[in-house]
């Protein structure tokens, strides 16, 4: 199984790039600009992805691949939610 840094820092690179293509691919405005998008997903999905990978899952009975598949999704969602909740806050 993975260890908690590991999933941590990727959990931390698919955050920071959702921050940074994510407004490409639908073409909206960063009312926060660049660095605000990359650290609300970044951090959105270092804390909810660790929650999940720490806690959640093992209690459900999750593991091995599924696990990965299932931090990783859910807290991806998560920071699509916060980027989207961003923009409808500023405008």
């Amino acid at each position: 199984m993975l260890g908690n840094s590991f999933m941590a820092a990727t959990l931390l690179i698919i955050g920071v790039l959702t921050g940074w293509g994510i407004p490409l691919a639908v073409k909206s405005e960063r009312p926060y600009g660049l660095w605000g998008d990359i650290l609300a997903s970044g951090l959105s999905m270092l804390t909810w992805g660790l929650a999940a990978w720490i806690f959640v899952l093992p209690a459900l009975g999750l593991t091995g691949w599924v696990a990965i598949i299932a931090a990783i999704g859910d807290s991806w969602g998560l920071a699509l939610l916060v980027l989207w909740l961003m923009r409808r806050i500023k405008s």
